[in-house]
């Protein structure tokens, strides 16, 4: 697993919390700014004021939703992350494949690479650069020295080589597998 399950699940409950708190606030305002303009509700005080004061209060609760859907985003694309280095075989995987397949640049990638390792969104999974070469040494690695085992997958029974102490994914029938 690179993909932290309890740091990724708690900012994903308040990504939706904040989603669902912007966006219902920012809805409830917006009604209200409508229907002081249409002259339906009547208003006590400077009318300029309160159109104001309630476009104020709509425009930071679409800051919170925005807030949330950049935070459910960023989750996602840890997930993504974490289904591509699953599928590795051989515990190094060069940034430019991972930039494509996550179809960005690869300076974007390795910024939200470090941004999501920062968060500890992802774990257990670094950069290495490697007399030029940017890889991601996953399972907190290093490329010398590598060990591959013949594990076989308790789903199908097909064998699978891994590298020692990692974990991936069956060839044949995409079950998780541990190189012991």
């Amino acid at each position: 697993m690179f993909i932290s399950k309890a740091k990724t699940s708690f900012s994903s409950f308040i990504g939706i919390i904040l989603c669902l708190f912007g966006g219902g606030n920012a809805a409830f305002w917006f009604l209200g700014i409508i229907l002081a303009l249409t002259g339906e509700i009547d208003t006590d005080g400077s009318a300029v004021d309160e159109f104001f004061l309630s476009l104020t209060i709509c425009a930071i609760s679409v800051l919170i939703l925005l807030w949330g859907i950049r935070k459910i985003r960023l989750i996602n694309k840890a997930k993504m992350l974490d289904n591509i280095f699953r599928g590795d075989k051989d515990g190094e995987m060069p940034v430019k494949s991972a930039s494509t397949l996550m179809a960005m640049s690869e300076d974007e990638f390795v910024k939200l690479f470090k941004k999501l390792v920062a968060k500890r969104y992802i774990v257990n999974a670094s950069l290495n650069n490697e007399n030029g070469a940017v890889s991601i040494v996953l399972n907190g690695g290093k490329t010398k020295n590598v060990e591959y085992v013949v594990v076989q997958c308790n789903g199908c029974g097909a064998s699978n080589t891994i590298r020692k102490g990692f974990v991936g994914k069956c060839s044949f029938c995409n079950s998780d597998i541990k190189g012991a």
